[in-house]
């Protein structure tokens, strides 16, 4: 039997394989198509279902502009196409200067602010459109939104999806909040899936880009954090048309994450920017046959073995290269899955997803 031929199908030199959301590997195949791979000692291998299924139901409607979309699907893995400008956390850590922890020093720059006004349009149109099939994503922040070679964004990653109306995992500290005595009987947990939760997250994500940092990044505590917002106790906004929207998102204020979508397409200096667009059927067909063969040729074989390998390695500081096993393929711990934990004290009680804040 002929051997797959990796080396022309998978280009060492620009080849990455770096961790991805809390239950996958994200595998670089080439310039076309990523692999999404679950992995092994994941300890709710639903979650990577729910990806699968989410995908299925997105592709029984009109493809949105504002999503990632999905080539072929198997059980443990996703090939998608190649989102070359890495996830928006990349993006914004790039743009800081940081110390030997990890933790940030200094904000070197900041995005313009008509390229922040695109990404929320195009953040509020990929949640509105999922709010109209009665989803939520679940797990907003920065590692989950793609940016694509001329910075388009795209939402990804569903291993949290579920149904509006259904109960909160949460997340971890900005991207979800601890209800407060506001809540009454949902005092201490993260409520109900749903405009309120996801807008939340929406409000931190773009303070994150306003300000090239996290709310409180550096400044407090984990715990400390995870009260401030219970207490809704937020960071002082400056005003414009950006921080009123975060503003609003912090607060719930609006009713459905539709009538955030509205506002946001109303952004002055986005509207002339370009926008994202699908991939056209007959590219699609072509690239899901292409991904096909990749599996017959013992892809996923080969995505297990160099896992393993990695997995086996010494990590070296937060990147490992492994030149003989990876010829080159780098490696890169994400650190708010790698943090994420429960966390519990007399003023939290939700048995959820929570994590000590970098």
């Amino acid at each position: 039997m002929q051997q797959p031929r990796w080396n022309r199908l998978i280009k060492p030199s620009s080849h990455r394989f770096f961790p991805f959301g809390a239950t996958e590997w994200a595998f670089r195949i080439d310039d076309d198509i990523a692999l999404k791979f679950a992995k092994r000692e994941c300890d709710n291998p639903v979650c990577f279902q729910h990806e699968n299924d989410t995908y299925d139901i997105l592709e029984k409607h009109e493809p949105s502009i504002y999503i990632a979309q999905s080539f072929v699907r198997v059980h443990i893995a996703n090939l998608m196409p190649l989102m070359s400008g890495g996830s928006l956390e990349q993006r914004i850590r790039g743009n800081q200067k940081l110390n030997n922890s990890g933790h940030l020093v200094e904000v070197t720059r900041k995005e313009p602010l008509h390229l922040v006004q695109r990404w929320a349009i195009e953040l509020t149109g990929a949640v509105a459109c999922l709010e109209s099939l009665g989803l939520v994503q679940g797990d907003l922040r920065p590692d989950n939104l793609l940016l694509d070679g001329n910075d388009p964004l795209k939402l990804a990653d569903f291993d949290y999806a579920n149904s509006i109306g259904t109960r909160s995992d949460g997340n971890a500290p900005p991207w979800a909040r601890v209800l407060g005595e506001e809540a009454g009987a949902a005092t201490g947990s993260f409520g109900k899936n749903g405009a309120e939760t996801e807008q939340f997250a929406i409000g931190s994500i773009i303070y994150n880009l306003t300000r090239g940092h996290r709310p409180y990044e550096g400044q407090v505590s984990g715990p400390d954090l995870v009260q401030r917002l219970l207490d809704m106790n937020f960071p002082e906004l400056a005003g414009g048309r950006l921080d009123e929207i975060t503003h609003r998102c912090w607060m719930g204020s609006y009713n459905t994450l539709k009538e955030l979508a509205e506002e946001t397409a109303g952004l002055e200096g986005a509207i002339a920017q370009p926008r994202a667009t699908v991939l056209d059927v007959e590219y699609t067909t072509k690239m899901r046959e292409r991904c096909r063969r990749l599996l017959e040729e013992g892809l996923l074989a080969e995505a297990e073995r160099i896992l393993q390998r990695t997995m086996e390695a010494k990590w070296d500081d937060e990147r490992y290269q492994d030149a003989e096993n990876l010829n080159g393929y780098t490696c890169g711990k994400q650190a708010i899955d790698a943090a994420r934990s429960r966390v519990r004290n007399q003023d939290i009680t939700s048995d959820a997803r929570l994590s000590q804040w970098q």
